[in-house]
């Protein structure tokens, strides 16, 4: 839909005023807003106009508005000014998530921490779906003449890890030949093609080894199971819970929707940018004041998941999206190294 210019003007400064003050906006600041010789009864008349279209709202008997979910994705769509951090802005974002731990799965679980206190607000981290998840490195470690620790890092970085007891002693020869063995015919291959029938496969593919490394690839097939079972990180902070504007038990309900991984994991594979989500896409009446703002994170060649910063919709998209989008791509650069390094 197209809306004449100053109906644009009026919709911007009702949403960038809302998104400062939280309260309703009337006619008198908006015209001093928008620093335009228009008097208030053009200003009230255009308001008018917003909400018949539905771009804004009137809550209760206040005589201010409020932008509506409309209003938001047209300011998103249209209207709001592209911002750069600056350099300082960059090297606070880069120091502070520096401090935070570095290894692959909790570096995840660090960022989801780090954007929630960012934006005051709560984040999820959506692993990425099995569908081209593969095994990046795998590692075997005797902890006892029959006991061995199996251990599989996935290329998203997911790392899990199993004990077994071995019928014979795991001596050197064992070894290597499960590590040729998993060099050649394990590593890079797709997590959800590990199966019974997989298993089976690969102890006649090993032929007189087969039973010498039983053990260890029943191990890496039932890793390779459990790691397909994408764990949703989820960070919430105190200052989030007080804000006025904002329900933690929507946000908790938005999470828990049975759609919520495959929405973001479809909407960031066919973007692959930073984007707005907002909870009555989905047609869900109960969600409809929910947005999230969607960051898709690879991982080397991979596509790792997505990052989400969920809130209420008055959230500081001008200078939130930014900010997540450059926080993804230190993240990015750090898992790659990390994986890189192994």
């Amino acid at each position: 839909m197209n809306l004449s210019a100053r109906k644009q003007r009026v919709l911007c400064a009702v949403v960038e005023i809302y998104n400062q003050t939280g309260e309703p906006v009337g006619s008198k600041l908006l015209a001093e807003a928008l620093d335009e010789n228009i008097s208030s009864a053009t200003i009230r008349n255009e308001m008018a106009q917003l909400v018949e279209l539905g771009f804004l709202e009137q809550p209760h008997t206040s005589a201010g508005r409020v932008p509506s979910y409309l209003g938001y994705r047209f300011y998103l769509n249209q209207l709001m000014p592209g911002k750069q951090l600056s350099e300082q802005e960059r090297n606070a974002l880069r120091e502070s998530l520096a401090q935070r731990a570095k290894e692959p799965e909790e570096l995840l679980k660090s960022v989801g921490n780090f954007l929630a206190e960012l934006s005051a607000s709560s984040a999820v981290c959506v692993p990425a779906s099995e569908d081209g998840v593969t095994i990046h490195r795998l590692e075997i470690a005797p902890i006892g003449r029959h006991m061995v620790m199996v251990a599989m890092q996935t290329s998203t970085g997911r790392v899990k890890s199993k004990v077994i007891h071995c019928e014979e002693p795991l001596d050197e020869t064992v070894r290597g030949t499960f590590c040729n063995f998993a060099q050649a015919r394990l590593l890079d291959q797709p997590l959800h093609t590990f199966t019974g029938q997989k298993l089976q496969a690969l102890l006649l593919e090993a032929k007189q080894n087969g039973l010498r490394i039983a053990s260890l690839l029943a191990a890496v097939v039932m890793l390779a199971q459990e790691a397909r079972e994408a764990e949703i990180f989820f960070a919430k902070t105190e200052q989030a819970r007080g804000q006025a504007q904002y329900s933690a038990e929507e946000c908790i309900r938005f999470l828990r929707t049975s759609e919520l991984p495959r929405i973001f994991d479809a909407k960031a594979r066919d973007s692959l940018q930073v984007d707005v989500f907002f909870g009555a896409d989905a047609e869900i009446p109960a969600l409809r004041n929910i947005s999230v703002i969607v960051s898709p994170f690879s991982i080397g060649a991979h596509f790792g998941g997505v990052f989400g910063v969920m809130g209420s919709l008055r959230q500081d998209y001008a200078r939130m999206i930014p900010s997540i989008r450059y926080v993804t791509s230190l993240m990015e650069k750090w898992l790659k190294e990390s994986l890189d390094d192994d």
